[in-house]
């Protein structure tokens, strides 16, 4: 029996990352057979110690540094302790678009360096985020392959690891389905007829792109139908921050942006309820995300970028006129219950495909490890 551990920083029912790790680990567990555990590196990774004593999250065991080290091979997640990084075969996971890694860098470099400065944390090598980080290690021995979950992200890390292994994104269809509870929309819900329309992954975007363009792009839409976008995950530090550009549209909020903006919301616990609360999903995402999946499995049409297989609706999301007019068409569908309802069941049917199940993914992994290990 295989015995693997995955290094991550937990953060449940708030971070994308952590889920997808806990799911893949899970996975290993339920249909490989093999001694999985995870390992928070979240202490170590902030600066403030050891990782936590807990040993489980959900059901899913997590281990300790001693347990660790007699593991066969490291999954890296977000950080491994210096203490033991390079003592095991390690499987690096590239979570998220490479192009925003890079831009992450890019953008943060004197921001990460300051920190490591001030909370010491040469303990461990936070990689996530940092894509001079990951090719630099892409280079050692003990490095012996990467995971993408993205056919398109593959060519972006071949150049760099010895092996790039393909899985296939996936989705809990039992917890993500159109049946159960629905949020409320308690600040500003759509109001005479209107769509409540939820924005998500909005930090997708890079330096080429205005953060605020599906906003502007949907003005005049949402004001002549009286729909909302209502934006989610939006970190609460961010919104407390008056000099953070999203508090122009929160306190310095215009007139006409008045009539597009609804709710403003940090994490929800249970997302898959405001995804069957909600009319519509836009995302700036061209890739299958778990929000475009979860939200399609719940029987929520997405509307995205061209090349999002698991979204109905497509649109040159970064030109505003392209998306008035690409909303005021599936308005008119959205109106036409029956249609709607078709729409919907043709939404779930995007990502129900059993090639595209959690157990084809650790299988593809356990595959791709075999000629590498």
């Amino acid at each position: 029996m295989l015995k693997v551990v995955h290094f991550v920083q937990v953060a449940p029912c708030r971070s994308g990352l952590y889920e997808t790790t806990r799911e893949i680990c899970k996975g290993q567990i339920e249909y490989l057979k093999w001694n999985a555990r995870m390992v928070d590196v979240t202490g170590i990774c902030t600066g403030s110690g050891e990782p936590t004593k807990q040993k489980e999250e959900r059901g899913i065991p997590l281990a300790d540094l001693k347990w660790a080290r007699r593991a066969d091979v490291f999954f890296l997640h977000t950080g491994i302790p210096k203490e033991i990084e390079g003592t095991k075969p390690t499987v690096y996971f590239a979570h998220g678009m490479p192009e925003y890694t890079l831009y992450s860098q890019i953008m943060r470099e004197v921001a990460v360096s300051e920190e490591i400065r001030k909370k010491k944390l040469e303990n461990a090598t936070p990689f996530f985020g940092s894509w001079g980080l990951v090719v630099q290690i892409a280079k050692y021995d003990w490095m012996k392959a990467a995971i993408t979950l993205w056919r398109r992200h593959k060519p972006y890390w071949e150049p760099y690891f010895k092996k790039v292994i393909l899985g296939n994104h996936f989705c809990d269809l039992e917890k993500f389905k159109p049946e159960g509870d629905k949020a409320d929309y308690v600040q500003r819900p759509a109001e005479n007829g209107g769509m409540n329309i939820t924005f998500a992954d909005h930090w997708r975007y890079t330096a080429f792109k205005d953060p605020f363009q599906i906003l502007h792009g949907a003005r005049k839409f949402c004001k002549s139908t009286n729909s909302r976008i209502h934006l989610y995950a939006v970190p609460k530090e961010e919104v407390r921050d008056l000099r953070h550009p999203w508090n122009s549209i929160i306190h310095g909020i215009s007139e006409e942006l008045e009539h597009t903006l609804g709710g403003f919301y940090a994490v929800h616990a249970d997302i898959a309820s405001v995804h069957r609360a909600a009319d519509l999903l836009i995302t700036p995402s061209c890739d299958d995300t778990r929000t475009v999946i979860e939200a399609s499995a719940c029987g929520c049409p997405v509307l995205a970028r061209h090349g999002t297989e698991a979204a109905i609706f497509h649109c040159r999301i970064e030109d505003p006129d392209e998306l008035d007019r690409s909303l005021r068409d599936i308005y008119q569908k959205w109106q036409d219950k029956k249609t709607w309802s078709k729409l919907q069941k043709q939404s779930r049917d995007l990502v129900t495909d059993k090639s595209l199940s959690l157990k084809s993914c650790v299988e593809k992994i356990e595959s791709g490890l075999a000629e590498v290990l």
